[in-house]
C-alpha cells in the first residue's frame, strides 16, 4: 500500500468526504482489483466488507445509476428496475 494516493478519483472523493465533513482511510490498491473477491484478499478481509460501485444506465431517461453494493451479493436487475421505474443495464465505457 502506498502512502501516496495519486488516482484521480481518490482524489476526488476525499475532497468530497473532506468538505462534507466526514474523516475517512483511504487504501489503495497497486493494481485493479476486478473482482470483490480480490481487494479482499488484498486487504486480509471478507469479499462482504467490500462494497461494490456498480453503474447502470436507464436506456428510458439516459440516467446514470449508481449502486453500491455487498461484494458478497449481486445486483437484481428486476428489482433495481421497479426501484427507478424503468428497465436498467450495465454501463458501458463510454456511457
Amino acid at each position: 500500500m502506498s502512502d501516496v494516493l495519486s488516482s484521480a478519483g481518490v482524489v476526488r472523493v476525499r475532497r468530497a468526504l473532506e468538505e462534507a465533513g466526514l474523516a475517512s482511510e483511504f487504501v489503495e490498491l497497486p493494481g485493479a482489483a476486478r473482482t470483490a473477491k480480490q481487494a479482499a484478499d488484498f486487504l486480509g478481509c471478507e469479499v462482504g466488507q467490500i462494497a461494490n460501485s456498480l453503474v447502470f444506465r436507464g436506456p428510458k431517461s439516459d440516467e446514470a445509476l449508481l449502486v453500491m453494493s455487498s461484494g458478497a451479493k449481486r445486483v437484481d436487475l428486476q428489482k433495481l428496475a421497479r426501484v427507478v421505474g424503468e428497465p436498467v443495464s450495465k454501463a458501458d465505457a463510454a456511457f
